[in-house]
């Protein structure tokens, strides 16, 4: 188990993350926003990258990684929540998307991000 009162030892989440990492405990995963703007004007190179982008989105949503996926009605602003032990892991998967080139991005870490959780619904055995 980790010692909670580290965390009183440390100024920010990564330092604590390396402090959990010599006690070889997992570092709490923290949530970012992430907010994305693309170009009004789309070229065929960005929308020959759309269903790759999809393919990994879904494939980090499966993982966990992604936890929201959301595109504005205008198709211009797309926001995402990751799910991520630091600022660095977050622009790493970012980066390693087909679209990567086209955003113009601003990155939040959140205090919290609720969401009701999806489960399918128990039989009634009456």
């Amino acid at each position: 188990m980790f010692d909670v009162s580290l965390l009183n030892k440390f100024s920010n989440w990564q330092q604590v993350c390396a402090a959990r990492a010599t006690i070889k405990t997992k570092c709490m995963k923290r949530n970012y926003l992430v907010d994305i703007q693309f170009p009004e004007t789309l070229d065929d190179d960005f929308i020959t990258r759309i269903p790759q982008q999809r393919m990994i989105v879904n494939k980090l949503m499966e993982k966990g990684i992604i936890t929201t996926y959301a595109l504005s009605a205008d198709r211009t602003r797309l926001w995402i929540v990751i799910q991520s032990e630091s600022m660095r892991m977050v622009k790493e998967v970012l980066q390693k998307m087909p679209l990567y080139q086209y955003m113009e991005l601003l990155i939040h870490e959140l205090a919290f991000h609720e969401s009701p959780s999806f489960a399918i619904p128990q039989p009634s055995l009456n």
